[in-house]
């Protein structure tokens, strides 16, 4: 992820934080548990909180130990071991092995190295998803974790095994010496009561037009497969702060999202959150990308296309066609109405018509051949027209 992705995060996550009050009135916040250490507290434990010192002049990561008085646990994991591999200087982004390991008496589940984000605006890219869980005062809402164990069924921390991945972390400050806080947490006693992935995030098509809807699903994995809520935080297009998915079939959940602001034609970070039956305000989190397209297509006639018939009458005539459809748009279809006397009648200044009753003209000359066409247009600007060429006289 290049730093244009970062700063849509940044900017997601901070926007976030304005409707909080609001996210908890539905599946919570960004899951933050508190001070976990008892079974109340939704199984999850916290295994160690360490600052790292990354100098990248020097390729060099120090890591220092953190007693936090507000974090009184009564197990720590051994200092992870961090690798440095190399920095992409146009990114800004340094890669590095971190492995960790459980010379601990408890086996565990699903363990995550949380990087915590700051106003130093450093933030791992290539996380698996996002959560509250642990986070540092005056840090987003959420912060992204790498999952260890994720090849293991149900990724299981074993006593005295080890694990290793590769971060990939922005580093706005480029080579200079950078400090952030990380955290490893994982499940005691059985996995997460939280959904712990979500996979398979199908993007609808989203037009600019108010009104225009897609078609969106996502697959959201639990262990105990009782995923309460999946909720997507969107406002711009949506208006309001959070539309729910609904659950499909399995593990899927689908939305029919609107775009009812309107929100114009761009690129869009939405953020999508997840909770199960037992999980409280804990929730599973990810931004996910929505776009507007332009909207580049005439709208479709039903049956018959363009003018169908024609009635005289002394100095007029009624005109019939058939009506169109637009699938970018819900917003009413309008019908151009060219007429001339000779059988190019669309170079000609049209009458405008919202629907597709008949339509009278008068004022014509007797005796006169005259020629007419019909096309319909939607409501993107510029609107879209048909180039049908059916012409009748």
């Amino acid at each position: 992820m290049s730093d244009i992705r970062y700063m849509k995060m940044k900017l997601h996550l901070i926007i976030i934080t304005l409707f909080i009050s609001i996210l908890l009135g539905s599946c919570g916040s960004g899951g933050s548990a508190g001070i976990p250490g008892k079974p109340s507290d939704k199984r999850h434990r916290l295994l160690g909180m360490w600052e790292m010192e990354i100098d990248v002049m020097h390729q060099e990561i120090v890591i220092k130990k953190l007693n936090m008085k507000d974090y009184p646990i009564s197990v720590w994991l051994p200092e992870p071991k961090f690798y440095y591999k190399d920095f992409d200087v146009d990114n800004y982004i340094i890669h590095m092995d971190a492995e960790i390991e459980n010379l601990t008496h408890n086996t565990v589940w699903d363990p995550r190295l949380i990087v915590q984000t700051s106003e130093t605006g450093n933030v791992l890219t290539n996380g698996d998803h996002l959560t509250g869980l642990f986070d540092l005062p005056g840090g987003e809402v959420f912060n992204p974790f790498m999952a260890y164990c994720k090849t293991l069924p149900n990724r299981v921390f074993e006593i005295g095994s080890r694990h290793m991945e590769t971060l990939e972390i922005y580093l706005p400050g480029g080579l200079e010496i950078t400090t952030l806080t990380f955290a490893v947490e994982a499940s005691m006693e059985q996995n997460c009561v939280e959904p712990y992935k979500f996979t398979n995030f199908v993007e609808g098509e989203l037009f600019p037009q108010k009104g225009s809807n897609g078609y969106y699903n996502i697959d959201v994995l639990d262990w105990q497969g009782d995923t309460k809520a999946v909720t997507l935080f969107i406002p711009q297009i949506t208006g309001r702060a959070y539309v729910n998915f609904t659950p499909l079939i399995s593990d899927t959940w689908a939305l029919n999202l609107e775009n009812y602001a309107p929100a114009p034609v761009g690129e869009y970070s939405a953020v999508i959150m997840a909770s199960s039956e037992d999980s409280g305000g804990i929730v599973l989190a990810e931004i996910v990308t929505i776009h507007i397209l332009p909207d580049i297509y005439p709208p479709n006639w039903v049956a018959d296309e363009g003018l169908i018939s024609i009635s005289t009458g002394n100095g007029f005539v009624t005109l019939f066609w058939g009506m169109a459809t637009d699938k970018e748009s819900t917003q009413p279809i309008g019908y151009y109405v060219y007429v001339d006397t000779d059988d190019y009648p669309w170079d000609q200044e049209p009458y405008l018509r919202g629907w597709h009753d008949p339509f009278l003209l008068d004022g014509l000359e007797n005796g006169v051949k005259y020629y007419f066409n019909v096309r319909c247009f939607d409501s993107a600007d510029p609107p879209n027209v048909d180039d049908n060429t059916v012409v009748l006289s």
